[in-house]
């Protein structure tokens, strides 16, 4: 028994090593990335994008998903225009999709792109920044928006992504290349035609972390590694069903021979008369049988079936209450 139960313990400890989670993979998975080589794309004097500072942006639609984090120069930095104490105390003014400040604004900053052409797509990747010993480092956006269009006009955005709380509850995963592990945040959506996006920042750094706070000093600021949007995936083609063969066409039944006319059955020849008979003397009348009382032959055997019947039943009683 207790080698069954040694055996049983070992079991156990090999599942649990299989379990432990690991960095995961390629998020693409082979999809073709319509994002790279995009360009700034805004609206009005923005010139692409609605933040204080941006540097670096053509790094995110280079295919380079992994950056030294020491190196600044390598990543799209981004710093909203209010301040640590207003992002603190709620007091910063926001714009909404189109860019404008706005009383329903909920964007401390966006940036916008134009894919080389329109595409119909249906996921993406965003890589942000280096993650050390699980935590990723404190330039790491916590709250975003991603909208995409085919026009880029006003009213034409579509929201097909919205995400909170990500740095301070860990709604990342881990893509590791190269010895360096980065956070990235993937989703689907419908497939949708598109050529130009806007990645819209509602929370521009963790505020709720307490055991890895972010500095005054950093809290308007984030960074990005890479931004990747997948073609649609095409539809499995389906195989013609195949063409069912005509039926044979059926022989026509051969015509049938009318039958021979019958030939009229002879006349008949009218019976002789018949001579009548003599008229006979009538029967004399007969006298009505008089009515028949029964009699004890007749009776007798009504009367045995009636008492087998009684006897019978006696006999059933007997063994039902016995």
């Amino acid at each position: 028994m207790k080698k069954i139960l040694s055996l049983a313990i070992v079991l156990c400890f090999l599942l649990s090593l299989a379990m432990i989670p690991t960095a995961a993979a390629d998020p693409a998975e082979g999809r073709n990335n319509v994002a790279l080589g995009a360009v700034l794309a805004g609206g009005k004097e923005s010139g692409g994008y609605w933040f204080l500072g941006v540097s670096g942006s053509n790094n995110i639609q280079d295919g380079v998903r992994v950056h030294d984090h020491d190196t600044a120069s390598t990543f799209l930095n981004l710093k909203v225009r209010a301040t640590a104490e207003e992002i603190r105390e709620d007091l910063a003014f926001l714009y909404n999709v189109e860019g404008e400040y706005a009383d329903d604004g909920k964007y401390y900053g966006i940036i916008g792109y134009k894919f080389t052409e329109a595409a119909t797509i249906d996921s993406f990747t965003i890589y942000f920044d280096e993650v050390t010993d699980g935590v990723p480092c404190i330039h790491m956006v916590d709250g975003f928006d991603l909208y995409v269009s085919e026009t880029g006009e006003t009213g034409s955005w579509v929201q097909v992504y919205s995400g909170t709380n990500i740095r301070c509850e860990k709604k990342y995963g881990v893509y590791s290349e190269g010895g360096v592990d980065t956070a990235y945040v993937t989703a689907s959506f419908e497939p949708i035609k598109a050529q130009y996006y806007r990645y819209c920042v509602t929370a521009p750094s963790c505020l709720h972390n307490t055991t890895d706070p972010v500095d005054d000093g950093n809290l308007p600021w984030h960074r990005i590694t890479e931004i990747e949007f997948y073609e649609a995936k095409a539809a499995p083609a389906t195989t013609a069903a195949p063409a069912t063969t005509a039926a044979p066409a059926t022989t026509a039944a051969p015509a049938t021979t009318a039958a021979p006319a019958t030939t009229a059955a002879p006349a008949t020849t009218a019976a002789p008369a018949t001579t009548a008979a003599p008229a006979t003397t009538a029967a004399p009348a007969t006298t009505a049988a008089p009515t028949q009382t029964p009699s004890t032959a007749d009776v007798m055997p009504i009367a045995c079936i009636a008492l087998m019947l009684a006897a019978a039943a006696c006999f059933m009683l007997r063994r039902k209450f016995n």
